[in-house]
């Protein structure tokens, strides 16, 4: 190639993919090193079981599954390996599937999810079930534990639902699975799903597409689901997933505590949000007025969007 011309984006892929490759066989060690079990998302499992070339699937972060009760150990690993959890986190949102965690020197990204978007059993209960569905995979000549092919179709459906078509890959790498597996690896993957009690999801997932609509009536999957698993594949906006999520919750504290987070999370969410915050504590003040002004502003699109779901919902 001359030296005067661009890497081909296929090179620039395989590039990135390597450098997350290194990525995840360092951490993945290093949990290891400190007794933490991991299981690899998406990713090298997704790309080496759907594509036929690895530039086909192109991923910048590595995503990996703890158990509930080693995400703290998990993160002080990787605190220690230069990372940093994203300032944008606010505790007490939505229930978090992943924190996203950093490292500036450079720009290493680790998803930590504890659970996958779109099951219904406790975190715990999830860990449980997914950790016995798992196989080995070799990432740049190293073997990590990824899942299995039943657990890997049960995701690839809830990742389209929780993205709707808003993104393109979830929408090809769940046309891809619909491809090259058969009804029979569907149908133990419906199971699966029930066991994780992510029929909704799994089924809103799979009607994304004129190939997985036919596939989940022949499996009798429910064409209903929840108010939030709709809202996430209806491409509604943030405002709206949360609100849809805000609705589908009992009454009580954890209602109120959600709401009061969105108002006044804490100081070092607001000093990432606003310049404003970082100047003085008169600016944070400013910052916060300006917080609950932004929030109020955004219910409209948040109340139209679960109107809109739900009229879809109702047809």
């Amino acid at each position: 190639m001359d030296p005067r011309e661009s890497p081909s984006e296929e090179i620039l892929t395989a590039a990135r993919n390597l450098r997350a490759h290194t990525v995840a066989i360092e951490v993945v060690s290093a949990f290891t090193t400190a007794g933490v079990k991991s299981i690899l998302l998406k990713g090298p499992s997704f790309a080496r079981w759907l594509y036929d070339s690895p530039h086909e699937r192109p991923y910048l972060d590595i995503d990996l599954l703890i158990a509930p009760d080693r995400v703290e150990a998990a993160e002080r690993v990787l605190r220690s390996h230069g990372f940093d959890l994203d300032p944008l986190e606010i505790p007490h949102d939505m229930p978090w599937h992943a924190h996203t965690w950093t490292r500036a020197s450079d720009g290493a990204m680790i998803d930590l999810h504890r659970f996958i978007v779109g099951t219904g059993v406790s975190s715990e209960t999830g860990w449980t079930i997914l950790s016995a569905q798992i196989e080995p995979i070799n990432v740049a000549g190293r073997t990590l534990i990824g899942l299995d092919r039943e657990a890997r179709l049960v995701h690839v459906a809830l990742h389209a639902a929780q993205h709707g078509t808003r993104l393109v890959r979830p929408g090809r790498d769940l046309d891809r699975a619909l491809e090259r597996e058969q009804s029979e690896t569907w149908a133990r993957a419906r199971d699966l799903a029930d066991r994780l009690h992510a029929i909704p999801a799994f089924a809103r997932g799979l009607r994304l597409s004129e190939a997985g609509a036919k596939l989940a009536t022949r499996l009798e999957l429910p064409t209903s689901a929840p108010l939030d698993v709709a809202a996430r594949a209806a491409d509604a906006s943030y405002e709206g997933v949360a609100l849809a999520w805000w609705l589908s919750r009992s009454r009580g504290v954890g209602r109120l505590r959600f709401v009061g987070r969105k108002l006044f999370p804490p100081a070092s969410f607001m000093r990432a949000w606003s310049p404003l915050a970082g100047r003085s504590n008169a600016g944070l003040v400013i910052a916060y007025l300006w917080r609950v002004a932004w929030v109020v502003g955004r219910i409209p699109r948040a109340v139209i969007d679960v109107a809109r779901v739900r009229l879809r919902r109702g047809k």
